[in-house]
């Protein structure tokens, strides 16, 4: 396609779908703009990484466990290696994806990839949250069952405050709430 025929127009919305940017030109030049804006509003820089993070998830990103990666996504850069993150959504409506669920029972976690090779819906999901596994410590605070949790590499928290109050002790103090993790983006400027 002939990009100098096109007239692109990006828009960057928030989190309640008011749009907070749009940005016209070419195709290049309009994205690009569109990133920077969208940077500006979702994007925060961690200087010093925290050793637990809560992230919580809003309605709709809160309602299954499959967008609740979402959250743990945006959020593992400010984590601390060997620190915790933990996900904090109702999934009031479950796990989500039945598909999602079942292919990862069959998860071949060493590899990272599905015991039968063949990458399905719901792979990328699975193969990010199981390579954080090896760099942090995943959790989620929901009202599903713990097996659940567990099924899809999360360990289960059932006591928010017991989880925090265990963890936070004078050699790690730096716990971070990321409110609506679901739209906001820790960006890391620092080694850990």
């Amino acid at each position: 396609v002939n990009q100098d025929k096109l007239l692109s127009a990006q828009v960057v919305m928030d989190a309640h779908g008011h749009i907070i940017e749009m940005c016209c030109g070419a195709l290049d030049d309009a994205f690009a703009r569109a990133v920077a804006a969208a940077t500006t509003h979702y994007a925060h820089v961690v200087d010093q990484p925290y050793d637990v993070i809560l992230a919580e998830l809003r309605s709709p990103l809160d309602r299954n466990l499959y967008q609740a990666q979402k959250a743990l996504e945006n959020t593992q850069q400010g984590v601390a290696d060997g620190g915790s993150a933990v996900v904090v959504s109702a999934c009031e409506e479950g796990i989500g994806s039945q598909f999602f669920f079942d292919l990862a029972a069959g998860w071949d976690r060493e590899k990272n990839v599905p015991g039968d090779g063949i990458a399905r819906f719901g792979s990328h999901k699975l193969s990010r949250v199981n390579a954080l596994t090896r760099r942090i410590n995943v959790h989620l605070f929901s009202e599903l069952p713990g097996d659940f949790a567990r099924q899809v590499f999360y360990r289960p928290v059932d006591d928010l405050q017991a989880f925090v109050d265990a963890r936070l002790t004078p050699e790690t103090p730096r716990l971070a709430v990321v409110y609506d993790a679901g739209h906001t983006v820790l960006e890391s400027r620092c080694v850990s």
